[in-house]
């Protein structure tokens, strides 16, 4: 493979960026996130959402998972979490904007 010229390299830069904005989220403030274990996978999530939900105020990561029961009922999982929340928050903090606020419960 060839090197790119300047030029080139840029216009690709330019054409992602261009992409990225089309998936910007400009609604989203709050962001709940169930069962988090602390997996690549769900931290490249986070990630992703927090680059694409520009304005997302609240991000709250609970370790416990839920199930939906129907009518608007919920129930608790009762296995406990497999990452304390100093490691989550630890996972995380560095890819926070300034304005969000992190609850790990």
């Amino acid at each position: 493979m060839l090197p790119l010229r300047s030029n080139e390299h840029a216009s690709r830069l330019q054409m992602k960026l261009d992409v990225e904005k089309l998936f910007w989220h400009k609604c989203l403030k709050k962001v709940k996130i169930f069962k988090f274990e602390g997996a690549p996978i769900e931290l490249q999530l986070v990630k992703c959402v927090l680059k694409s939900a520009i304005l997302v105020d609240n991000l709250t990561i609970i370790r416990r998972g839920q199930l939906f029961l129907g009518n608007g009922e919920w129930e608790e999982y009762r296995i406990q979490p497999k990452v304390t929340r100093d490691q989550v928050r630890k996972r995380l903090i560095g890819h926070l904007p300034f304005f969000t606020r992190l609850t790990v419960l």
